[in-house]
Formats: structure tokens, C-alpha cells, sequence
């Protein structure tokens, strides 16, 4: 059996792994459109150990190429849109206002018990993934998960935000 014929056969269970995985329908159907074209006609899931574990392994290897792609193109579009931007565009009273929002971060998150703070740290600057946070913490997941949580919802009662919940996978590329 071909392995796309193996993909079309088992679409719907395998479009529901990657629905939980990715957290998103439209997602997944894309990243299955894409691992079906780059099977080609003439694979064969016969010289294959596990041709299912290798479809799935297959369609997060391009879900994980697409964030990529989607993380460099705006930042190139981030750069770009700075490069063009005027200095007249620099309005004092903003920067001043950036400034302070920028102390009052540096405040707040001195308050955080320090392994909190270390865990918000390495996920929004270093962009560490979870998974390589609760390694390098020698801590599970779910404490990594927890740990954020406590610190956003510090930092947006702090500055009068309200929290946004997203849903998907909690490994997806940096938090």
C-alpha cells in the first residue's frame, strides 16, 4: 500500500491527532494537504516499520517547518516596517510612556518568587519550549504550565489587563 493511499484511508483519525495537537482545524487539514503532496506518487508505506506513526511524525515535522516559515516571515516584515519608519514617527510622549510601562515590567517581575520569574524569563526571552524549561528546571510540564499561568495572571492584574486563554499544544514553538 502507498502511504497516501494509507493518508486518504486514515484522513479523519489522523486530522483528529493533529486537531488536539495543533489546536486548530484549519491548521491541520493544511499540514495534511501538505504532507499528502510531499509523499509522491510513488511511496510505499511496504518498506516502513510503522506507516502510521511515520504519517503522524511526517505531519508535525511540517506543521513545525510552517511556524518556522511563519516566524521568519514577519519578522522580515517586522524589520522592513522598522527600516521604513521615519524618525518623525517617533512621538516623545510615546517613548516616555514605553519607558515607563518598561520600569514598571522590571518592578513586577522582581515581586515573582525567582523560580517563576526564571520560568516567564526563559519562556518569553530565551523562547524555550516548555518541555526544555521543565528539563532545565527539573520540574514536569504541567509545574512549567502552572508557573506561567501564575505569572501572567500577576502581570495582568498588575497592569489592569485582562488574559486571553489559548488552547492547543502547550509544547507549540516558544511560549
Amino acid at each position: 500500500m502507498k502511504l497516501r493511499d494509507l493518508l486518504i484511508r486514515d484522513y479523519v483519525k489522523l486530522k483528529s491527532r493533529l486537531v488536539r495537537r495543533l489546536g486548530s482545524t484549519d491548521a491541520a487539514t493544511e499540514v495534511l494537504h501538505e504532507v499528502y503532496l510531499r509523499l509522491g506518487v510513488s511511496d510505499s508505506a511496504a518498506t516502513i516499520h510503522n506507516p502510521d506513526a511515520y504519517l503522524y511524525r511526517a505531519a508535525l515535522n511540517v506543521a513545525a517547518d510552517s511556524r518556522e516559515a511563519d516566524r521568519r516571515w514577519v519578522d522580515k516584515v517586522s524589520i522592513e516596517a522598522l527600516r521604513h519608519r521615519d524618525d518623525h514617527e517617533l512621538d516623545p510622549e510615546e517613548i516616555v510612556l514605553a519607558r515607563q510601562e518598561w520600569k514598571a515590567l522590571l518592578v513586577a517581575l522582581e515581586q515573582l518568587p525567582a523560580r517563576r520569574r526564571a520560568i516567564f524569563l526563559a519562556a518569553r526571552l530565551e523562547e524555550l519550549r516548555h518541555r526544555e524549561i521543565a528539563s532545565r528546571f527539573g520540574i514536569s510540564i504541567d509545574t512549567v504550565d502552572r508557573e506561567l499561568k501564575q505569572a501572567f495572571e500577576f502581570l495582568a492584574e498588575r497592569f489592569g489587563k485582562s488574559l486571553t486563554s489559548r488552547r492547543g499544544n502547550r509544547s507549540r514553538e516558544p511560549s
